[in-house]
């Protein structure tokens, strides 16, 4: 899969930021419910600045992730086609690979020529 810059990124990469998202966000969750404390007389605490750190890091990620979900489903699309049955993570290395090998095919006929 290619990214907003041009690089490659593998599928497992767009899973590991998504699980990134998913912890920060229990994270998130479990802080909210400490954000004031006894001695702030309910004024922000450290515990608020320290959740709203986690929520703008989160919100950082989420944008990422949804980022590359949109590469992902892109590319399964121009590869696959957007009517495709299946359009699997497996299906779709799979036919990036055998649009790889068939290209090397090509050129190396070509180079032979």
């Amino acid at each position: 899969m290619i990214n907003e810059h041009g690089d490659m990124i593998a599928i497992s990469a767009y899973y590991k930021v998504k699980a990134q998202v998913d912890d920060l966000q229990r994270q998130l969750d479990n802080a909210r419910t400490g954000w004031l404390c006894e001695t702030c007389d309910g004024r922000a605490c450290e515990g608020q600045r320290q959740s709203e750190l986690m929520f703008a890091e989160n919100e950082a990620l989420r944008a990422r992730s949804a980022l590359q979900g949109l590469h992902l489903a892109t590319m399964a699309d121009v590869v696959l086609g957007e009517n495709a049955e299946d359009r699997s993570d497996e299906t779709l290395v799979r036919e990036v690979c055998k649009m790889a090998r068939e290209h090397a095919a090509r050129k190396e006929k070509q180079c032979q020529s």
